[in-house]
């Protein structure tokens, strides 16, 4: 049932990367130059301004009138964060998790996101790797390695950076090569024999290239303690960047290989009983209530865990993650009299094999399988331009998905525990051709007032084949169980174990996207803002886990985003001080939106309604110390969502949307003597509860949590070394990052981010 496999490509990457690091080495300027990262590093606690390209143009922030965090790649490393899935500690209105259910990591902005199982998906926020789209949904979750920042952009961009990005836009930039002589190397080793390694080596191949190779392996024992077999939710992964810089004339060349291969024991979860009471409302299962007749507080199958922790559970069936990606992109710009053309190719191959023990008890109960084979092209040519009065971009965007997919999900002891049940399988593939022309230009009015307006036409087909198979692994398991949705060719309910058929579809959308915004500075310091921007994701195919849809239901439509939003941003105190705000309002047409009940999923397209907002205090208190602060508010409705208490619908929050969040930190240094310092960081993040289901019931709703992260080391500031020890959720607060409601199964299902880690890093910079 495995779907088909392509020649690996690590013989070629590693070859590239051995050649490089031997040239590199020998590099006659490798003991002559000062290294540029480590005086960078040095200096990023005095850095004032900070320069993004969140207009696919390098701007200082404090200019661009867009809702922007800029995170460091200081602030990464004192925050010990190396996941994506970590950044919503930095940046607020952003959530992230690694989506449970699949291999795929999971960002929402200000509430939008998609939080389907299934790999086929595009999310409605773009990620970006050193302007390359991720359009693969598994090829997200590289390790943050040797990066200068990464750019969270709020709101609808799908004017510059192109398709799904109707919630906004994360982009991971890379330290890029130069020609000086640069090492930088660093360890972790913490608890549960975890261990993590990272450097990079930079240097000149010639006069006019350089390179830079960046690597990173972790390892690490599961964090999910099991009873019964391996502990679970592992730390396995070794990444790989390789870039080659070079220079003729007018023109720069940037080839960037990389790759990313992990192995991990994953895919469990917390059970705990659920039932439903009088009014349809999944709850879960007091200690004390017999519902089932199998015993107080137990399941339909007479279990109930009992071990007290979240992080204590007994799995029969182990899980894992198997992802190996394999990119190569060259970016090319040319300087001509009137602008710079950029071409940016890409080659994506993605392929991620991933098993859960749904049910995560010692009883054969509920397992899931998926397997993803996906490959990208993309090529996008852009033309930047300015002129005394305008700053202009245009460009043209072609981007090609062909994935093959192969999901199961089994229910084998469902109705009897010795035998009966059944498997539904489904194979297919899904091929994604989009092109795309845009352009946008910033118009000054006055030396104070300036006017940007941009569109963006998109033309988005999808091809599907699927077909559907359920099969018995007890007498009368389909017929029991999937009766409900499998049909053969006339239409007719298939009872028994019998190949569904194939089903063809597909959907073309044609559209636009845009903004209008007025820029107005009152003084060199201050930027006031307003923009109106309409934001578009195409149309796509559900692939019901269980087999549940009818063909008419598989579709779901394109949806629509109508934003406004107004802001400022204004520096004090010789540029110490930054504060920047912003408040939104959303009105989505047809919200694609994410409905998992019982056994059954689809996505729904429904309209929606937003309103919040988001505020950021950056203060550089004393020469070596910094402060942060950020607060991000969102009241999001989706509407007309059925509920068992409003079969009519009602308005339900979206999936990961909380309320409210605020994140904090303090990070600096205290010299101690000739050439060393005490350093230190602190940071913290508040998150209100959330839903990890559009149907708002209670077992599927993340109660609020507090974070608090800290790191006190030493390092010798002449010679570029560091040792410190640190603790991530330092309160060992249980985050939930995950539920499902699966109460018609006698249980619904938790997951729950690591437990406190206390562990020590070594560092250092030539």
């Amino acid at each position: 049932m495995a779907v088909k496999h392509h020649k690996p490509v690590y013989g070629f990457f590693a070859r590239s990367l051995l050649t490089a690091l031997l040239m590199t080495s020998s590099a006659p300027a490798l003991a002559q130059s000062a290294p540029a990262a480590s005086k960078e590093s040095a200096e990023s606690s005095e850095e004032t301004e900070i320069v993004v390209v969140a207009q696919r143009r390098e701007q200082r922030l404090q200019d661009v009138g867009i809702s922007v965090s800029a995170i460091s790649a200081a602030s990464l490393d004192n925050a010990q964060i190396t996941r994506g899935e970590d950044l919503a500690l930095l940046a607020p209105g952003l959530s992230a998790v690694q989506n449970s259910g699949s291999a795929v990591s999971l960002f929402t902005v200000r509430g939008v996101g998609q939080a389907d199982f299934a790999d086929h998906h595009e999310q409605p926020n773009a990620i970006y790797e050193d302007q390359v789209y991720v359009g693969t949904p598994v090829a997200t979750g590289f390790p943050l390695i040797d990066l200068a920042r990464v750019e969270v952009l709020r709101g609808p961009q799908g004017t510059l950076f192109g398709r799904n990005a109707t919630g906004g836009v994360v982009h991971f930039i890379s330290n890029a090569p130069t020609l000086d002589t640069a090492f930088g190397a660093s360890a972790s080793f913490a608890e549960r024999n975890n261990v993590r390694v990272q450097g990079f080596l930079n240097g000149g191949l010639g006069e006019n290239l350089a390179a830079r190779l960046s690597l990173y392996f972790s390892r690490g024992d599961g964090y999910i303690k099991n009873p019964v077999g391996p502990d679970l939710h592992t730390d396995n992964n070794i990444a790989g960047r390789l870039q080659f810089k070079a220079t003729a004339g007018d023109t720069n060349f940037t080839l960037r290989l990389q790759a990313m291969h992990q192995r991990d024991r994953a895919g469990t979860y917390a059970a705990l009983p659920s039932y439903r009471t009088a009014d349809g409302i999944a709850r879960f299962l007091p200690e004390d209530l017999d519902v089932y007749g199998t015993g107080p507080g137990n399941d339909f199958y007479g279990y109930r865990n009992r071990s007290g922790s979240v992080w204590i559970i007994p799995t029969d069936d182990i899980g894992y993650v198997r992802k190996d990606v394999q990119s190569a992109s060259l970016v090319a710009d040319h300087k001509f009299s009137f602008g710079t053309l950029t071409s940016v190719s890409n080659f994506t191959n993605a392929r991620s094999r991933y098993f859960e023990d749904s049910d995560g008890t010692p009883n054969l109960v509920a397992n899931y399988l998926s397997n993803t084979d996906a490959q990208q092209f993309t090529q996008e040519l852009r033309l930047n331009g300015s002129t005394d009065k305008i700053d202009w971009t245009a460009g043209a965007y072609f981007i090609r998905i062909d994935g093959e997919y192969f999901t199961r999900f089994d229910l084998p002891t469902f109705l009897d525990l010795a035998s009966q049940g059944a498997a539904v399988s489904n194979r297919y593939t899904l091929d994604t051709t989009s092109w795309a022309i845009f352009g946008q230009a910033e118009y000054a009015l006055t030396d104070r007032l300036t006017f940007i307006l941009g569109a963006r036409y998109t033309s988005d087909r999808k091809r599907l084949n699927l077909n559907t198979v359920c099969t018995e692994t007890g007498a009368g398991g389909c017929a029991a169980l999937f009766f409900a949705g499998l049909t053969d060719a006339n239409g007719n309910l298939v009872p028994t174990a019998t190949n569904v058929g194939r089903i063809r579809l597909s959907r073309t959308d044609n559209d636009w996207s845009g903004r209008a915004q007025l820029n107005y500075k009152p003084s060199d310091d201050v930027l006031l803002y307003l923009s109106a921007n309409k934001g578009i994701k195409g149309g796509g195919f559900t692939i019901p886990l269980d087999g549940l849809l009818v063909v008419s239901d598989i579709p779901f439509a394109p949806e629509q985003l109508f934003a406004y939003e107004a802001g400022f941003k204004s520096s004090f105190a010789d540029n110490r001080v930054r504060l920047n705000g912003s408040v939104f309002y959303y009105d989505y047409k047809n919200l694609q939106t994410f409905q998992f009940v019982n056994t059954s999923s689809g996505v729904l397209s429904r309209p929606a309604e937003a309103f919040g907002g988001e505020l950021e205090l950056s203060a550089r208190l004393t020469r070596g110390w910094n402060a942060t602060v950020g607060v991000a508010y969102n009241d999001f409705k989706v509407k007309n969502i059925a509920t068992p208490t409003a079969p009519q619908g009602e308005k339900q929050r979206p999936i990961l949307a909380p309320e409210l969040q605020v994140n904090w930190g303090l990070d600096g240094e205290v010299p101690v003597a000739s050439d060393y310092a005490l350093f230190g960081n602190y940071s913290g993040t508040y998150v209100s509860s959330r839903y990890f289901n559009v149907v708002n019931v209670p077992v599927v709703r993340g109660e609020p949590y507090t974070l608090h992260n800290l790191t006190l080391g030493i390092k010798n500031t002449r010679r570029g070394w560091s040792v410190a020890a640190f603790a991530t959720n330092l309160f060992n607060e249980e985050v939930e990052i995950f539920a499902a409601d699966l109460t018609a199964l006698g249980y619904s299902n938790r997951r729950f981010a690591p437990p406190r880690q206390v562990g020590a890093r070594v560092s250092w910079n030539y």
